[in-house]
């Protein structure tokens, strides 16, 4: 029977997938970071792992994630050709190790800033000091760095209880980390503080903020605009009240997964999550 412990499991698998020893370094053996314009002096680094967002100008590079820890030296060479391959600051949208692993790499050098729960997380981790972030907050906080401010927005227990979005005010770009895997099902770490009404919610609110002319950078999956991620809502809404409503019929998980969503979606469970792991994530994240 699929139980709670399915769900638990999966939160292993996506958590030891993203924190690997040494050994693990040949799966990394032919990435390669593209770099991606997105408006003005905003990029995406897309490699292996979340995708990295950047600000290179006058006051020098800020970075959003970084991936994998073997990742470091090609990342700092993709930056290096945005100006420098030593960012001031280095955001971390939450605490997973394909967002944070290079942190230890950057972290001497540069100021490492998060919410107060991913420190706490990677504290509980055993991160090294030198990973972990030096400034942390609450709701949010704006950094004000080539010429305009970069605000980074606290969103409670949606993909996890340590998440954030940055919004670039003056560039009109979003990068929404986990809230956002363009064409696929979420990833919703219900081991970790994340629920999907949360995260929906956290969806919500950001799509009463940004303008259809907003570039949003998804933590995975191409770069996209404001319908993208409306059409994404969408598709975790609609199936999410599906399962619910399968549930509220007294059907077991079993039955749902066999049973199978409505035709339409078989390509957003192509990617991390299929669709028998969404199916059991939205079963136990909602109670009886």
């Amino acid at each position: 029977m699929i139980r709670f412990n399915a769900v638990i499991a999966l939160a292993t698998s996506y958590l030891c997938l993203f924190s690997f020893a040494a050994n693990g370094q040949d799966r990394f053996a032919n990435v390669t970071i593209e770099t991606i314009p997105v408006v003005g002096n905003i990029s995406m680094l897309v490699g292996q792992g979340g995708n990295i967002g950047v600000s290179a100008g006058s006051d020098g590079i800020l970075i959003i994630d970084d991936q994998f820890a073997p990742l470091a030296g090609r990342i700092k060479a993709a930056i290096m050709e945005l100006g420098s391959d030593t960012p001031k600051f280095l955001l971390n949208t939450h605490f997973h190790g394909d967002h944070t692993g290079g942190n230890a790499d950057f972290g001497a050098d540069s100021v490492i800033v998060a919410h107060e729960n991913v420190r706490l997380r990677m504290v509980a981790g055993d991160q090294p000091a030198v990973a972990l972030p030096v400034v942390t907050y609450d709701d949010d906080v704006s950094i004000h760095f080539n010429g305009e401010s970069i605000t980074l927005i606290h969103m409670p227990r949606g993909h996890t209880d340590t998440d954030s979005v940055v919004y670039f005010e003056d560039s009109n770009v979003i990068h929404m980390g986990d809230h956002f895997f363009n064409g696929g099902f979420p990833f919703v770490d219900l081991v970790n503080g994340g629920t999907v009404q949360g995260y929906l919610n956290n969806l919500e609110k950001v799509l009463s903020w940004i303008g259809d002319d907003t570039s949003v950078i998804p933590g995975h999956g191409s770069l996209a605009s404001k319908s993208d991620l409306m059409n994404f809502y969408n598709v975790v809404r609609d199936t999410s009240v599906e399962i619910r409503i399968k549930k509220s019929q007294r059907m077991s998980v079993e039955d749902i997964v066999g049973e199978g969503l409505s035709p339409g979606y078989e390509s957003w469970g192509q990617g991390f999550i299929d669709e028998e792991a969404w199916i059991q994530t939205v079963f136990n994240s909602y109670p009886r």
